[in-house]
């Protein structure tokens, strides 16, 4: 009698499906600039398979952060220009009590305090919007690089070139 290891052998006919089938894609489109995983390539989960080129989103970032710097630049132009309408009206509403000037002085200096003020809430709007951009924008870029959702095999690959 001999001894040794005893094998076995299964053979199947058919198509072999997986247990878990995934589609990964990309939430921003662009040119491929690198593929980390093809088909049958093991892959782990957050593991990067694909890099989208990320230069146009990083230009993008880069202009939003200049159009947030603008906006916070005229946020302060415009706070700084309420100060000094409403040193006017101060101004204006003391001399007006000892008639040196003119009511018509008065309602002007009124007016225009009340448009500063008005201007400082368009630009606190536009520090808003630029802040929501640039979130966007870097969003975008973190988008460039594609993960794997889990372990597995890659069993299909199809780039769109």
């Amino acid at each position: 009698m001999d001894r040794g290891p005893v094998t076995g052998t299964v053979t199947a006919t058919g198509t072999v499906n997986p247990i878990l089938l995934v589609q990964v894609g990309s939430q921003v489109s662009g040119i491929v600039q690198s593929l980390f995983a093809d088909y049958n390539s093991v892959v782990k989960k957050n593991q990067v398979v694909a890099l989208i080129d990320p230069a146009p989103f990083q230009a993008k970032v880069s202009q939003s952060r200049a159009d947030l710097r603008t906006a916070r630049g005229n946020l302060q132009k415009a706070q700084a220009d309420v100060a000094q309408r409403k040193l006017e009206l101060n101004r204006a509403m003391e001399l007006r009590k000892q008639d040196f000037v003119a009511q018509a002085d008065l309602d002007l200096a009124q007016t225009n305090y009340k448009d500063a003020l008005a201007q400082l809430e368009v630009n606190h709007a536009a520090v808003e919007q630029a802040e929501a951009a640039l979130a966007s924008t870097e969003l975008d870029l973190a988008h460039t690089k594609i993960y794997s959702p889990v372990d597995g095999i890659v069993v299909s690959a199809m780039w769109m070139w």
